[in-house]
């Protein structure tokens, strides 16, 4: 039997110049080039670069990513949901409701799910997060939406499947 070490293949040595460690210097033209190009490119890129822009995502994207986030009773029909987008303080929650829900129901739902107390001296209604106008609590949402889904010609409240609307407490100092 032959021993192992016969089998093994040779050290071989590395060449002279791989040895010798060289530093990574510039020369004095290469300096000077560099110089030039960081003075060139600060003062002609500024108005040939593109600016960024921030990406306008399109409303029906929003709405299904808003439809994939989104929590609620899932024994509600996928046609009968209406998919919201509620704000509470700044924090936004998708949620998806029954179209034939009371406006006011949902609204006390809405504080439940963001564990909010619900006393009897706390009430709790929705509004339009671009105006001032809250939704009536005695009506459906269907009565505020369209047969479309669309906004209702009926209402003055701005109402569609996606939109954002905002929790408010009213009886209570900490309103918003």
């Amino acid at each position: 039997m032959v021993p192992i070490s016969f089998y093994t293949k040779p050290q071989r040595s590395a060449p002279d110049h791989a040895s010798k460690k060289q530093k990574n210097t510039l020369s004095a033209e290469q300096i000077q080039a560099l110089a030039t190009l960081k003075q060139t490119s600060g003062t002609s890129s500024g108005s040939t670069s593109t600016p960024k822009r921030t990406a306008r995502i399109s409303p029906k994207i929003e709405l299904m990513r808003l439809r994939a986030r989104a929590t609620g009773n899932s024994s509600i029909d996928m046609a009968d949901r209406l998919y919201l987008s509620v704000v509470w303080k700044g924090k936004s929650t998708p949620v998806f409701i029954n179209k034939s829900a009371m406006v006011g129901s949902s609204a006390m739902e809405f504080a439940r799910n963001l564990h909010l107390s619900t006393l009897s001296s706390k009430v709790y209604r929705l509004k339009n997060l671009d105006g001032n106008v809250l939704l009536p609590s005695n009506k459906t949402f269907n009565e505020l939406l369209d047969s479309n889904g669309e906004v209702s010609s009926k209402s003055d409240v701005e109402l569609f499947n996606g939109c954002s609307l905002e929790l408010i407490c009213l009886n209570s100092p900490e309103s918003t």
